[in-house]
């Protein structure tokens, strides 16, 4: 059966052990402990704790501390892993499993940041027009000039085109379609006379 006490500053008190089972298991304690035995050095356990006490037939528990401490502890047969005993080093807890969504409803304590990624885009990109953004084939060809601060060349096909719009003689776009072709170099364009094309570039 669970036990569950009080200690002030410096009390103790005595546990039968090894006759009542082979496991001493800290179920609860708001502070560490000191176990000692007449054959056993004393050793500062916590909660979550479970200690082998089969060869020891009393043991006692103290409170070093200058303040008064709860604890629940238990004796058994067979060692239980506890709550405390699944967080692992540093507080870190390994979940291998979420039955349910998780809503967190309530922080007790204040949530300290270690550190804090920047994750701001250093380089900011804007898409602007080339020339009015709209050009029509006067003939079957046009050429789009190059641009050494230009990072990418966005092209649509307006939905009235009657042809597929051929960029640089291989790449072909359909009516309404887009593409976005990541060069400086001045491209080449065909397609059927009278046919828009809308044009953009990211910088």
């Amino acid at each position: 059966m669970r036990q569950k006490h009080t200690l002030t500053q410096g009390q103790a008190i005595n546990v039968s052990a090894g006759q009542n089972g082979r496991y001493l298991i800290m179920r609860e304690a708001t502070d560490t402990v000191t176990l000692r035995s007449d054959n056993l050095r004393p050793v500062e356990i916590e909660r979550g704790d479970t200690v082998d006490v089969s060869d020891y037939d009393t043991l006692t528990i103290t409170n070093h501390h200058d303040s008064t401490l709860s604890l629940e502890f238990q004796i058994t047969d067979i060692p239980v892993i506890t709550r405390a005993q699944k967080i692992g080093a540093n507080n870190l807890i390994g979940i291998d499993r979420i039955e349910e969504p998780v809503k967190v409803s309530e922080i007790l304590e204040p949530v300290t940041v270690g550190g804090v990624i920047d994750t701001r885009i250093k380089d900011p990109v804007s898409l602007r027009a080339i020339g009015s953004g709209v050009l029509t084939f006067e003939s079957n060809t046009l050429t789009i000039d190059g641009d050494d601060n230009r990072r990418s060349l966005v092209l649509q096909a307006a939905d009235t085109n009657t042809e597929n719009v051929v960029i640089q003689g291989v790449l072909r776009l359909r009516s309404g379609g887009d593409t976005t072709i990541n060069t400086r170099d001045s491209i080449t364009l065909s397609g059927a006379q009278g046919d828009v094309i809308y044009v953009g570039e990211l910088v």
